[in-house]
């Protein structure tokens, strides 16, 4: 079920995202709370913010990766 954690999150998000875009606010342009819509307009005009967004997960993934290839590497060093 771990793997399925970024859906469940899409998945409850979805409805909460809906909901405050009706609230009344002051998000950007529209009078509203949160505007999912605007967001992606701004990730799309941003390169950096938006290769963030894109890399943020792969480089979680080397991290940990790294992590794994570290503690193997003690443990063959051990076992020599």
């Amino acid at each position: 079920m771990v793997g399925f954690e970024g859906m469940w999150g899409a998945l409850l998000m979805l409805p909460v995202l809906v909901i405050v875009f009706f609230i009344p606010g002051s998000d950007g342009s529209t009078d509203s709370y949160e505007n999912v819509f605007d967001s992606v307009v701004m990730l799309g005009h941003n390169g950096w913010l938006l290769a963030f967004v894109i890399g943020k997960p792969y480089a979680f993934e080397l991290d940990c990766y790294a992590d794994h290839a570290q503690s193997y590497a003690e443990i063959c060093l051990y076992l020599i």
